[in-house]
């Protein structure tokens, strides 16, 4: 444990405890009866972040959650997230995401999120590992595509002879679409014996090309992300060749470091990945949703 551990772990839990107001390093060294200076030097040294950044940042990802109620004024999720008036509230919102609150729900973009900091843990928000994991934020969009009914028992190939079948022998149905090139597989947690896993498309307004293919709303929420990048058709994607990404995920769901009440939860469970090709580059994204633990 670091000398100053006590003083850094209640610093971290004042933070989590007061995102909704407006706490700064001198009222966090206030009452922790420290010089303000002092406590940020300690916070820079232990966790290579400014303290104001981190705070900052925790509040911002604490207000995407607010941003789902569409009650809320953009005034009201700044005045609930700690922040003193709406201006001031935008300008951080995009300096940190680079958009806009109201422009990120219109363009759907899934952006990073600062996770809680923990001591003698290794922040995945830094991680040099190229496969993950990433803490993001994804808004609510809507798939179309197919749904099976999936047994626990099923190996993997199952789901992956569905999604083969679907992407390359019913693309030419979604020909109007403008994404006919990703494609997400979007499983749901059922019952324990089986899952209902949809192959899918973005779905964009068009119209339903046939009667058999369902409209599914994935919800807003936050996910833990890993990614595989491979120069190659994604015809030949393979447990093999994502080998890295597939170690990335076993190794963190062993260490679940960063499941933390304070990153909010997704409730009804939703695991889905999203390949993209590009070109000669095929991207598979991995996103699993963050429980409340």
């Amino acid at each position: 444990m670091p000398k100053n551990s006590n003083v850094l772990g209640e610093t971290l839990t004042l933070i989590e405890a007061h995102l909704k107001e407006e706490m700064d390093s001198e009222k966090l060294a206030k009452k922790l009866h420290l010089s303000e200076g002092h406590l940020r030097r300690l916070f820079k040294k232990e966790f290579d972040i400014s303290l104001a950044s981190y705070i900052r940042s925790r509040k911002l990802a604490h207000s995407l959650e607010l941003l789902q109620d569409l009650r809320l004024s953009v005034l009201e999720v700044a005045l609930q997230s700690g922040f003193s008036y709406a201006q001031p509230y935008i300008r951080a919102f995009k300096s940190e995401y680079g958009m806009t609150p109201s422009a990120m729900w219109e363009s759907g973009q899934v952006v990073k999120v600062t996770p809680p900091l923990r001591l003698n843990e290794t922040n995945p928000a830094k991680s040099s590992n190229s496969f993950g994991p990433e803490i993001v934020y994804v808004t609510g969009f809507d798939l179309i595509g197919k749904t099976h009914r999936i047994p626990e028992e099923a190996p993997a190939s199952v789901p992956a002879s569905l999604a083969y079948d679907f992407y390359f022998k019913e693309r030419g149905k979604f020909e109007a679409f403008k994404h006919k090139n990703v494609y997400f597989g979007l499983t749901y947690l059922v019952e324990e014996d089986y899952s209902l896993y949809t192959t899918s498309f973005l779905y964009e307004g068009e119209r339903v090309p046939a009667s058999h293919y369902k409209k599914i709303y994935v919800p807003s929420g936050t996910y833990v992300k890993f990614q595989y990048i491979g120069h190659h058709d994604a015809k030949n994607l393979n447990a093999n060749a994502m080998k890295g990404m597939y170690e990335a995920i076993r190794d963190f769901e062993e260490s679940q470091g960063v499941f933390h009440k304070s990153l909010g939860h997704n409730k009804r469970g939703y695991y889905f990945e999203k390949i993209t090709q590009d070109g000669a580059s095929v991207k598979v994204e991995w996103f699993s949703p963050v429980f409340e633990k």
